[in-house]
């Protein structure tokens, strides 16, 4: 609501809050950090204390490792079905969609676009996952935060660390590290 001073305000308190991570690109600077809506209601900040799944932003990078390699190609069709996995615990991974449904065979660009997770396991099948990982770090992608399965998030990290490994600096070539802006 636009109040008397002409300024725009929350006219009711949001019922979902969250966090913001303003980076500087060509430097990694931290321009801006938002931890939540209000830090007299929640003293818990977001960006540097919430743990969140990650792992959609892998995604890109591991259909990247199979078109780099000539194992796939945008056209290349992958079944999004069910699919049991022993991921080494006692019990066996029975990984699923966000959307919780399976669209059967798909080209590769709509499933990356569609984010599909089991689209996204079986190309990471077919490359070999120790393969992939060897690829991923030669994006700067620390190996012990991807393992054991970098497809659907199965690790957890704060807001603020993900800008290390989803910033490239323009020249595509070097991996940058959050560091904070210091005045």
């Amino acid at each position: 609501m636009e109040t008397d001073d002409g300024t725009l305000r929350l006219s009711q308190r949001p019922d979902a809050e969250g966090s913001l991570v303003a980076q500087d690109p060509r430097t990694g600077a931290i321009l801006a950090l938002q931890g939540g809506f209000d830090f007299h209601a929640s003293k818990f900040n977001r960006a540097v204390q919430a743990q969140r799944q990650s792992g959609s932003i892998f995604k890109p990078f591991i259909y990247l490792a199979a078109l780099q390699d000539g194992e796939m190609n945008a056209a290349s069709v992958v079944n999004d079905a069910p699919v049991v996995l022993d991921d080494g615990s006692d019990s066996l991974w029975r990984p699923v969609n966000s959307s919780r449904d399976f669209q059967g065979p798909m080209r590769l660009r709509p499933a990356l676009a569609r984010s599909r997770n089991l689209v996204t396991i079986r190309v990471l099948q077919t490359m070999g996952l120790d393969h992939t990982i060897q690829y991923l770090e030669g994006f700067g992608f620390a190996p012990e935060r991807l393992a054991p399965w970098p497809v659907t998030g199965t690790r957890q990290r704060q807001p603020y660390a993900d800008g290390d490994d989803q910033r490239l600096r323009g020249d595509r070539q070097w991996w940058l590290s959050s560091r904070p802006l210091v005045y």
